[in-house]
């Protein structure tokens, strides 16, 4: 691979003002300046030389800053934060600090960022028609890239990939790809990767060969990654629970694990007559003992819906309360540290559509069982194939992990902490416009955590930018 060095030399103003000092008790973080991206021209008296060939357009910027090394690792963005599908981000954050509004050219549908050396990030907002819109935040300067491709699909979700220091938005170099989903990468070779056909096949191209498994994927399913280099999803559509919350009418009644050396199903796990709601399970090893666990929301017409745990062996190992009715949904957030617990704590936000209740499970010997509940939060906007609006990280800076959530209005964001067994609103910030977007965590490597979310007043907005 190549290692890119960029020593860019200028006189430019700083662009973002400095961070307000953190109150010790804030209830409200401060509202954010809003900046309206202007690139700032290198001044004509400054020589250039041999300028280097850049993977992406920097022409505009003028800044002094040291050498920068853009990482020669593949580094992804994912909507849903992990390629195991779970929303929880390490780092630290801090929302009290003044956030950083960048105006972009629509209102925004989904956001994917990464880090890059230097203290630097990525930040790519697909707008609602698929037109996309990419920054680099760099030294305090914030510089429109070109990203390729410019467009998506209206309503598919990205994929953002930095391959020695190019981002690309990861997409299927095949017309029967779903539009309604994304490929992922398999390894470090951007060539290897494997997507959803529209037939519901799972094609794996890997080493220059191409692999179709008859998966009967959902169309919109997401592909879940593990260390491994398995995959995991949902398959087996079915009409016959025909909610319709989730975009269409179609849920999955099996779950598929595949491995990709070679490329096989290695597993179909039935769902004994209930449905996954849902488009991907949270796969993560919830107790620490090497072995991931699959967590999924199980729905049938009596029971409704519940949240389950299962093996790789499909094995149900634990069962958390049932709605008692069907056509109550509740949605699987994330699985996150908690300083006492043995175990990972599950979060979910029951009835978000009518009532917005987030629950936090404890999984043990007793068995799984919600211990500690909030209402007036909502993760999800009814027929949205958007289920990563939700963060569980250290939003806060107090070494605590906290679950960040919209209101119910989704004009506002909940930070919950669980402590002492039970859980409190840590604080809570307005955000005079509403929330359009997956929420996003990218830890830089001095382990700051950076977060951000798209507005419908056509913001990104990013808090953490020093």
């Amino acid at each position: 691979m190549r290692h890119v060095e960029i020593i860019l030399v200028a006189l430019a103003m700083l662009l973002i003002p400095a961070c307000a000092p953190v109150a010790e008790t804030p209830t409200q973080p401060p509202h954010p300046q809003k900046i309206t991206v202007v690139p700032t021209p290198v001044p004509t008296s400054t020589p250039v030389v041999d300028p280097p060939t850049l993977p992406f357009d920097l022409s505009t910027v003028g800044v002094l800053t040291p050498t920068i090394s853009l990482s020669t690792q593949t580094l992804f963005g994912f909507t849903y934060q992990q390629a195991g599908g779970n929303r929880y981000a390490e780092g630290t954050g801090n929302m009290y600090t003044e956030p950083l509004d960048i105006t972009l050219g629509g209102t925004p549908a989904w956001v994917v960022a990464a880090a890059v050396d230097g203290g630097g990030s990525i930040w790519v907002a697909v707008l609602e028609d698929g037109r996309v819109e990419a920054y680099l935040i760099l030294a305090g300067h914030i510089t429109p890239i070109q990203i390729q491709p410019a467009q998506l699909p209206p309503g598919m979700p990205p994929l953002l990939m930095v391959h020695e220091g190019v981002p690309t938005l990861v997409t299927a170099p095949a017309e029967d790809a779903s539009p309604l989903t994304h490929p992922v990468i398999l390894g470090e070779n951007p060539a290897d990767l494997a997507y959803i056909a529209l037939n519901g096949d799972l094609v794996i191209r890997k080493d220059g060969n191409s692999t179709r498994l008859a998966v009967d994927a959902l169309p919109d399913a997401r592909i879940l990654q593990d260390e491994r280099g398995r995959l995991l999803l949902i398959t087996g559509p079915t009409t016959r629970y025909a909610h319709g919350v989730l975009g269409d009418q179609l849920e999955g009644s099996t779950l598929t694990l595949v491995g990709t050396s070679p490329p096989e199903i290695t597993r179909v796990i039935p769902l004994g007559g209930r449905v996954v709601e849902g488009i991907a399970p949270i796969w993560v090893d919830l107790d620490l003992d090497g072995k991931r666990e699959i967590i999924v929301t199980l729905a049938e017409a009596n029971l409704g819906a519940q949240l389950v745990i299962l093996n790789e062996a499909g094995e149900v190992i634990g069962e958390g309360p049932a709605t008692g009715r069907g056509f109550q949904w509740r949605h699987q957030l994330a699985a996150f540290p908690v300083e006492g617990e043995v175990n990972w704590l599950v979060a979910d936000n029951l009835t978000p559509h009518t009532g917005g209740v987030t629950e936090i499970y404890r999984w043990d010997e007793f068995g799984l069982n919600v211990f500690t509940s909030a209402e007036g939060y909502s993760t999800h906007l009814l027929g949205s194939r958007n289920l990563d609006r939700v963060l569980a990280a250290d939003v806060d800076g107090d070494g605590f992990v906290e679950l960040l959530v919209p209101s119910q209005t989704g004009d506002a964001l909940g930070a919950f902490r669980v402590q002492n067994g039970s859980m409190f609103i840590a604080f809570t910030q307005s955000l005079d416009a509403l929330v359009t977007t997956n929420f996003v965590g990218v830890e830089l490597g001095d382990r700051r955590l950076l977060i951000g979310m798209g507005l419908s007043d056509g913001v990104l907005r990013i808090w953490g930018i020093e």
